[in-house]
């Protein structure tokens, strides 16, 4: 089994407990699953702005590619929308 050094906290891990990275030389991350989960929540703690921002911009200039995929989604979830609507009411109902 292949192991892997975690450049952030130093220890020694299975290669699985990397993810991939395919620029990489061995191909994989050189920091373990868990500090790279760490660091990166917080670096979305600390820009929570920058990606609202980022969120809604992307939004705005793709308004029309999502309106599309809802739509086919609908379209092709019809059936399961149904039931679970009725399955709603009569629940609903029962209260």
């Amino acid at each position: 089994m292949k192991t892997k050094i975690c450049s952030k906290c130093g220890e020694v891990k299975s290669i699985s407990g990397f993810y991939k990275r395919w620029d990489s030389k061995d191909g994989y991350r050189n920091q373990c699953k868990k500090c790279r989960d760490k660091s990166d929540k917080n670096w979305q703690k600390n820009n929570q702005e920058k990606i609202k921002k980022y969120r809604k911009n992307w939004y705005k200039n793709n308004a029309e590619r999502i309106k599309h995929y809802k739509e086919q989604w609908y379209k092709e979830n019809i059936e399961s929308i149904r039931q679970h609507q009725k399955q709603y009411r009569k629940d609903k109902k029962s209260k």
